[in-house]
């Protein structure tokens, strides 16, 4: 199935379950990103914030498991024989989180802190969005 199917589905069936981080029960609460997976977010928040307002969607689904430094692309790397980066297999031994759900304004809350981070090359952080992002 076509991936943008498979995410306009997923987010028709939450869609119903109404808007906002506080009554998003099926929304994740945190996510875990090396630096790569945060810059790919980046990358790709406006193209998301985008069809979710198209399709009136109070919630956006990504997946951020083609990016750059996704442990799944570290293992091409290494079918290739090509030396995997350090931050790769930082990833491979903690839980990033590569797909997630979370209503916009949590999205971009998110694209906000993520633009203001600085990231150890070597570390992997979670970011609590209840904390980051919760509404007042």
């Amino acid at each position: 199935m076509d991936i943008r199917k498979t995410i306009a589905a997923a987010l028709a069936l939450v869609s119903m379950a109404g808007a906002g981080h506080a009554t998003c029960s099926y929304c994740n609460d945190s996510v875990t990103l090396t630096e790569l997976l945060a810059q790919c977010y980046l990358d790709g928040i406006d193209q998301q914030l985008q069809q979710a307002a198209q399709f009136g969607m109070p919630t956006t689904v990504f997946d951020l498991s083609g990016c750059p430094g996704a442990p799944e692309q570290a293992g091409k790397d290494r079918s290739l024989g090509l030396p995997v980066p350090r931050i790769a297999r930082a990833a491979e031994t903690e839980p990033v989180s590569l797909r997630f759900i979370v209503d916009v304004p949590t999205a971009e809350c998110l694209a906000d802190t993520l633009r203001l981070e600085t990231f150890d090359p070597e570390k992997i952080r979670t970011f609590d969005l209840r904390q980051h992002c919760g509404e007042d």
